[in-house]
């Protein structure tokens, strides 16, 4: 298993060509050689927090979506019996 520097700085050099990613791979680099924000599991984490925001906007997205479809024919929703 390689270092945990190589890691990272090979972390570093995939992420820094991502828009979204890119910021935080600057705040890396800046950081102070003990920082927290200087480990692959601080810039990884970042990795899956801006998966997961992603995965949030397109399924809020695909969501807004279906709300604006007519209903299928026939389709009483939900209407209680009186």
């Amino acid at each position: 298993m390689p270092r945990q520097q190589t890691l990272f700085n090979h972390l570093i050099d995939e992420l820094e060509r991502n828009a979204v990613i890119a910021p935080k791979v600057i705040k890396a680099r800046e950081a102070r050689l003990d920082s927290h924000r200087r480990t692959t599991d601080w810039l990884w984490s970042k990795v899956e927090l801006a998966i997961q925001l992603d995965q949030q906007k397109r399924n809020r997205a695909e969501f807004d979506k279906q709300l604006k479809l007519k209903p299928a024919a026939g389709y009483a929703g939900t209407q209680h019996p009186r």
